[in-house]
């Protein structure tokens, strides 16, 4: 899109040097990314940030899916989509580190870049597959391709945001009243402190499990 001439209808023309700039945002939104996870990641959890950044980055797809016409919009819109990835990559070292045994870590992590790989495969496949369904004389891309190869990466996100942020909330119901069990077997949980603790779980809630806990 960037060098493509604008008689295409989708591309803005430019030189093979300020072309390679129109992914410099990304380079900026993920390393910012990464250094708001580190600030916030002890209060919110990484495995919120998870499905955060999944929903950043389908807001994202979604600005590249509507508004794609404007140089400025392209940008703005490679900063947002590396702020969602750079939360999402930032977050996947922490959950993987505290899943797995020590022994393991080092090729669990290598089994994450693996599958990053394999996705970024897929991922150009079914845009180059998309582009060339649809293609225009001679094979080139055309807006309508340019179009569809946008959305379907948006919807894309966006279900995977879904699907995340509904295991992490099924996830936090399953596991709170466990530690709430634990806490009320030590006898720590007799005061509002033990409660406040727990992230997304109304007080007045939290109090009834304990009550039910401690009368077992």
């Amino acid at each position: 899109m960037a060098q493509a001439p604008p008689e295409t209808g989708y591309g803005l023309g430019l030189p093979v040097l300020w072309a390679g700039f129109v992914i410099f945002p990304l380079s900026v939104g993920s390393f910012v990314a990464n250094r708001i996870v580190r600030a916030v990641g002890h209060r919110t959890g990484m495995s919120a940030l998870l499905p955060i950044g999944a929903v950043v980055m389908a807001v994202a797809g979604t600005m590249l899916w509507l508004l794609h016409t404007e140089l400025w919009e392209i940008l703005l819109s490679m900063l947002v989509f590396g702020l969602g990835m750079g939360a999402s990559y930032a977050a996947m070292p922490a959950l993987i580190s505290r899943s797995v045994a020590v022994d393991e870590l080092g090729s669990s992590a290598s089994f994450n870049q693996v599958l990053r790989t394999i996705g970024s495969s897929f991922g150009t496949a079914i845009s180059a597959a998309i582009i060339a369904a649809y293609a225009g004389p001679g094979g080139s891309a055309t807006v309508e391709s340019i179009t569809m190869t946008f959305g379907v990466g948006a919807f894309l996100c966006l279900g995977l945001g879904v699907a995340l942020l509904a295991h992490s909330n099924v996830r936090r119901k399953r596991d709170c009243p466990r530690r709430l069990l634990s806490l009320a077997g030590d006898g720590g949980a007799d005061g509002p402190g033990a409660v406040e603790g727990f992230v997304g779980v109304e007080a007045a809630d939290a109090n009834e499990v304990v009550g039910e806990a401690r009368g077992l």
